[in-house]
């Protein structure tokens, strides 16, 4: 039983394009923050900071997201023995079935993601390796009690299916460790 689902390339090129147009216009808002702000010179300095924060946020994704679209290996893997997430720039990896406890539906405004409920988050949490992953997984579990969140949007998969396919894995593996 092991199921490989494939990146999407072509929604990982409409998020890199989405991505660098909000570079672009980070870039419009440093350098005429007049356009934006009716000359109200509190409001240029807030216009210039959200630009430079669009530049630096969404030319991070735009990096992770190019790197993706470069990346080879399967997006995510079901195995009789766990999962494999390779669907994004902080991906988590192998995680045993032994690990999780459970799946659970959450969402960030519009975005929804799977959060991968794990038996012991602070030991997973613990053993991840690089600063930005770690601190980005330490705000996911803050936010969705969950340091493994999974979206669907660089996968070729619907956001249900995925989750059915999680659900019947953890099911199976209880079955065969009883």
């Amino acid at each position: 039983m092991e199921r490989k689902i494939e990146l999407s390339k072509i929604k990982l090129v409409f998020n890199f394009i989405g991505a660098l147009l909000f570079v672009i216009l980070g870039f419009w808002f440093i350098l005429k923050p007049a356009t934006f702000s009716k000359n109200l010179f509190v409001l240029e300095i807030l216009v210039y900071f959200v630009g430079f924060a669009s530049i630096l946020f969404f030319g991070l994704v735009a990096i992770l997201v190019f790197k993706k679209l470069l990346n080879k290996k399967p997006g995510f893997i079901i195995s009789a023995k766990g999962i494999t997430d390779n669907s994004s720039g902080i991906s988590a990896g192998f995680i045993s079935w032994e690990e999780i406890n459970s799946f659970q539906i959450t969402q960030v405004f519009a975005q929804k993601f799977i959060a991968i409920i794990l038996k012991d988050p602070e030991h997973y949490l613990s053993q991840v390796e690089g600063k930005f992953k770690k601190r980005s997984m330490k705000l996911n579990y803050k936010t969705s009690k969950s340091p493994v969140n999974i979206s669907t949007n660089s996968l070729k998969i619907s956001f249900g299916e995925l989750l059915q396919l999680l659900n019947e894995g953890l099911e199976k593996s209880r079955i065969s460790t009883i």
